[in-house]
């Protein structure tokens, strides 16, 4: 009630988030002005068990490559063939020559869909992007790839002469507290 919010709403909304079944809840964090209002979990979920990220990881890494931008280092239109200059040689060149950072962010690099899973190690990944042939042209269509993604992390990594968390860590993790 201290910083104007109802705990009987809150109650209810939190009633009403559990009672839908199609939501799957795990559990929500309420906050105002800088300070925890409400923190509820549901079934098995309980505060302080690591859960797995998956997609939320794009968010993060957007975020860098972001960065990246605002100093100057990137733009949405570099090419990847402009970043890895000795990685992409004649034929991965032909392929990849017009894929863009903002093709890779919006999902529309025009790579067909790797087995992320059957990448044991990172050069392993990041090669079989680079020598995936082309579905469609990029920028033409949308294919949910996490591909993409790791790309971009390949990035930033490239880029900033840093890993992706250790690039984050002073300029995102630490600043917002966030440890681990």
């Amino acid at each position: 009630e201290s910083e104007g919010v109802s705990s009987r709403d809150i109650a209810d909304f939190l009633e009403e988030l559990y009672a839908d079944e199609t939501l799957n809840m795990h559990n929500v964090i309420i906050a105002r002005h800088g300070r925890i209002l409400c923190e509820a979990y549901f079934g098995a979920h309980k505060s302080g068990i690591w859960k797995a990220t998956f997609s939320a990881c794009k968010s993060v890494v957007s975020i860098a490559i972001g960065m990246l931008i605002d100093e100057g280092k990137l733009s949405f239109g570099t090419r990847l063939e402009e970043i890895f200059p000795k990685e992409t040689k004649s034929i991965t060149k032909m392929r990849v020559k017009n894929v863009t950072v903002y093709q890779l962010l919006t999902m529309k690099s025009g790579m067909t869909t790797l087995e992320e899973t059957g990448a044991m190690n990172e050069s392993e990944l990041f090669s079989a992007f680079l020598n995936t042939p082309l579905t469609h042209d990029p920028g033409k269509k949308f294919s949910y790839n996490s591909t993409n993604t790791y790309m971009l992390s390949c990035i930033v990594k490239k880029v900033s002469g840093e890993g992706l968390s250790d690039y984050l860590e002073s300029r995102l993790f630490s600043p917002l507290g966030i440890k681990d």
